[in-house]
């Protein structure tokens, strides 16, 4: 999932936001910031209810992503039942 429009964003308190967030569920999460003369900001988690996610502030371009654990059944099957 990307975010395309951070006008005025502050990327580093966005970071720590999404920090707490997944601490709050359970994740493990570490910060860091890319090398280069305009470092990047960005939060990674394993454990809890995800398998790994990653959080980049890039200017003008936030990416989210997340992969969760496998479960047993069909997916369209268990959607329709609920």
């Amino acid at each position: 999932m990307k975010r395309a429009d951070t006008t005025g964003a502050d990327a580093k308190t966005d970071v720590q936001s999404v920090s707490k967030h997944w601490q709050d569920l359970g994740i493990q999460v570490e910060e860091y910031q890319s090398g280069g003369a305009n470092p990047v900001p960005g939060v990674r988690g394993r454990g809890g209810p995800v398998t790994s996610a990653s959080f980049n502030a890039y200017p003008g371009n936030y990416q989210i992503a997340a992969t969760s654990a496998c479960s047993d059944g069909v997916p369209d099957k268990l959607r329709s039942e609920n």
